[in-house]
């Protein structure tokens, strides 16, 4: 079964929209309780071996392996957080966009106009150790998220998002047929058609016991499903420590209600925690450990008992390939992010093989990460899926259905907007 969409989707486009409507950013309607001091546990038990294979399904060409790739990420990545930092986005009004796909092996950027002298500065710098191109761009971020919003308020689209080389906005409907924006395009558009809604991933639990990313234990990692109160199960993101020193997990918003308990979700329904903090707007929650939390993530199929060390937050960039990591269909790594809104809000990505599964119901909250020779790096934090798809492997709730998109809210803007620090662990 699935939980009706209706609320939920329009919910979910609003998150996209791009503008904050009144009130939205009142996340904290009220003091929360007291909590007990601090106290560090004692011994804990025994967690399988942190490493697991990493599947080559869909790797692109010209690598020996996912780790290969995402090492060449990095190195260009770097080069594009230097840019960004220079104050390449936000940092003027010509802004367009920025592309940094490691099978091009390049760092593209995207201007209207001319640069500023610190961002043209970054560039060059950039230069000595990967080709930096810099292109002419038609429009601004800023004036095609303008239009990219006015698209989704018309309600006559599933999504709408500018293009990354500022040349447009993508328009995405559900059915075959074109749709004439009320008062005309002010922009360029791109319209994708057969696009469907953009879908939260919670879901219902099953009835039967499987292994450790559906019953995971203390120290908890991120990657494994848990339930809240209702029957539905979501996926912890990121072991971190919060504003005020506790063990907590992120997941996503949707995933629960400040006071709510949360529980493991098979067999005997264990307590980890309670949701401690949320903004729904965003779609992120913060829940506080009863326990321990360890800086891994579940890595693998949905029944794994193995994972990966969390070495730091990363930034998004379009073009960037991403290992999306959830509780109900496991780990898919050929999954291509191709928009970034500004700050690294939200992210949207999908499968690089047509009609393939990037997440599924239940995957809520699940990790977003790249992975490197022993350790991983973290993204995101899975917010819902679009375009539905039934080629998923049957996990614990025994279905394919599932979608070829995921959106994902950035994790370095979760851990700055709860004050909370990323908990890492020591990797070979």
């Amino acid at each position: 079964m699935r939980k009706p969409l209706a609320v939920a989707v329009a919910a979910a486009l609003a998150i996209v929209a791009g503008a904050t409507p009144a009130g939205a950013n009142d996340d904290d309607p009220g003091p929360r309780p007291q909590r007990p001091p601090v106290t560090t546990p004692g011994p804990l038990p025994d967690k399988p071996p942190a490493v697991g294979p990493v599947s080559k399904e869909d790797l692109p060409a010209g690598f020996a392996s996912w780790e290969a790739m995402f090492d060449e990420q990095h190195r260009l990545n770097d080069i594009a957080d230097r840019i960004i930092a220079a104050g390449g986005a936000g940092g003027g009004a010509g802004y367009a966009g920025m592309v940094v796909d490691p099978t091009l092996h390049d760092v593209r950027l995207y201007w209207k106009g001319a640069l500023p002298d610190a961002v043209a500065r970054a560039v060059e710098a950039g230069r000595a150790t990967a080709p930096v191109r810099v292109y002419q761009a038609a429009y601004s971020d800023e004036e095609l998220r303008a239009e990219a919003a006015r698209w989704i308020a018309s309600g006559l689209v599933s999504d709408a998002y500018p293009k990354a080389d500022g040349s447009g906005v993508t328009v995405e409907v559900a059915g075959a047929a074109a749709v004439q924006l009320p008062g005309g395009a002010r922009t360029t558009y791109t319209m994708r058609y057969g696009q469907g809604p953009v879908v939260p991933l919670e879901g219902e639990p099953a009835t039967a016991s499987t292994f450790y990313r559906q019953q995971d234990t203390s120290p908890y990692w991120g990657g494994a499903q848990f339930r809240r109160p209702g029957n539905w199960v979501c996926t912890t993101g990121f072991a971190v420590t919060d504003n005020e020193g506790y063990p907590g997990m992120l997941t996503a918003g949707h995933c629960g209600t400040p006071g709510e308990a949360i529980t493991t979700n098979w067999g005997p329904q264990n307590p980890i925690g309670q949701v401690w903090w949320d903004w729904d707007y965003q779609d992120i929650a913060l829940i506080w450990i009863y326990s321990d939390v360890q800086g891994r993530v579940y890595t693998g199929p949905w029944n794994s008992s193995y994972g990966r060390s969390i070495n730091s937050a990363k930034t998004n960039y379009v073009g960037n390939y991403v290992c999306v990591s959830g509780a109900t269909s496991g780990e898919h790594c050929a999954v291509k992010v191709y928009y970034v809104s500004p700050s690294d809000v939200t992210v949207k990505a999908e499968r690089t093989k047509n009609g393939a599964c990037a997440a599924a119901h239940g995957d809520s909250g699940g990790p977003v990460i790249s992975q490197s020779t022993g350790a991983a790096f973290g993204y995101g934090i899975i917010s819902a899926g679009q375009s539905s798809v039934d080629t998923c492997e049957p996990g614990p709730f025994g279905a394919n259905d599932g979608y070829h998109k995921v959106h994902f809210k950035g994790l370095k803007f979760a851990l700055n907007h709860f004050g909370a620090t990323l908990r890492t662990h020591p990797y070979y």
